[in-house]
């Protein structure tokens, strides 16, 4: 499986070089773009639409995802119609997952798989099985 998720590199506090100066090591820190982008910007905007809609715009407006990358798994039934107050855009994101649920008040996941991508769903597992390649 190749990870196809684009890292910003914040620290590189560990850095060796062996004796013969053919081997260096190093150790980084890095954050992935909602991260990395998300403390650097406030938002507050009106919405009317369904939550998953909602979400979506905050990951392709204020976070740079290309809308492709953004998939969902399920049916949800919430909607939304107010206003974002001024926030980060992850704190919203937040917020709104917690009112996000189907029919039967399954609630919803939102999290950025390591093939590339950011899943909205239901269940955990389910959006990833699509994923996996064969061998």
């Amino acid at each position: 499986l190749t990870a196809k998720v684009e890292f910003h590199v914040t620290d590189y506090p560990e850095y060796a070089k062996l004796d013969d100066n053919q081997v260096q090591t190093y150790t980084i820190v890095a954050t992935t773009r909602a991260l990395w982008l998300g403390p650097l910007k406030k938002i507050s905007r009106a919405v009317n639409s369904d939550i998953t809609d909602v979400i979506r715009q905050i990951l392709v407006r204020d976070l740079q995802y290309p809308i492709g990358d953004i998939s969902r798994s399920g049916q949800p039934k919430t909607r939304m119609n107010g206003i974002l107050n001024w926030d980060t855009p992850l704190n919203h994101i937040s917020r709104l997952k917690e009112y996000l649920a189907d029919s039967l008040h399954t609630p919803y996941f939102i999290h950025e798989i390591l093939s590339g991508g950011i899943v909205m769903g239901d269940s955990i597992m389910e959006p990833l099985t699509h994923r996996i390649p064969e061998l």
